[in-house]
C-alpha cells in the first residue's frame, strides 16, 4: 500500500492504541507525529508547551506533518488540534485516507485518568475536564468532519474492532 492511513481526533480517542494495532495488521509503519515533533523540538510536548506555547508547537505540528507526508505506506496518529491548520489537511488529503474517531467526552476522560501529560487538561477535575473537552470539540468538530474521509465512533469499541473497520474502510 502507497497511500498513508491517517488517524485524527481529540486527544484520548485511540489514536495511538488502534494506529499501531492497525500498522501491524497491515504490515504498515507506524508514525505519531506528537513523535516527529519531539523529535524536531529535542524536548517533549509538555515542555514545548510551557517553554514556548502552543503557536510555537503548532509550528513544529506543521513540519511534523510535512515530514510524515512524504512518507508511503504508514499508519499515522496525528495530535489532536493537527486539522486546526488547513495545510496540514490538504497534505494528508494528497497523501492518504483521513480517519476520524470520536469518543464521547466522558469516555475520553475516562481513559486518561491518571496521564499528567495532556497539557490542555493538566490540573482539572473531572467535571471541569468534560466541560474543557466539551467546548474544544464545539469548536474542533467542523475541523475534524471536514478532514475526515470517514468517521468511526470509538465508545465501548475494542481496539482491535476498529482497527478492522478501518481495514474495511481503506480497503
Amino acid at each position: 500500500m502507497e497511500a498513508n492511513i491517517y488517524l485524527i481526533g481529540y486527544m484520548g480517542v485511540g489514536k495511538t492504541s488502534v494506529g499501531k494495532e492497525l500498522s501491524k495488521k497491515m504490515s504498515l509503519t507506524y508514525v505519531d507525529t506528537d513523535d516527529v515533533v519531539v523529535e524536531i523540538a529535542g524536548k517533549d510536548i509538555p515542555s514545548i508547551f510551557n517553554d514556548d506555547g502552543e503557536i510555537a508547537f503548532r509550528e513544529l505540528e506543521i513540519e511534523a506533518v510535512k515530514r510524515v507526508c512524504s512518507k508511503k505506506g504508514c499508519v499515522v496518529s496525528l495530535g489532536g488540534g493537527a486539522v486546526l491548520n488547513y495545510i496540514n489537511v490538504l497534505r494528508m488529503k494528497k497523501t492518504g485516507t483521513v480517519v476520524l474517531l470520536k469518543a464521547s467526552p466522558e469516555e475520553i476522560v475516562r481513559r486518561l485518568e491518571g496521564d499528567g501529560s495532556r497539557p490542555l487538561l493538566n490540573g482539572l477535575t473531572n467535571d471541569e475536564k468534560i466541560a474543557k473537552i466539551r467546548e474544544m470539540l464545539s469548536y474542533r468538530e467542523p475541523f475534524y468532519e471536514r478532514a475526515a474521509d470517514d468517521i468511526i465512533n470509538t465508545d465501548g469499541k475494542t481496539v482491535d474492532e476498529i482497527a478492522s473497520k478501518i481495514m474495511a474502510v481503506v480497503a
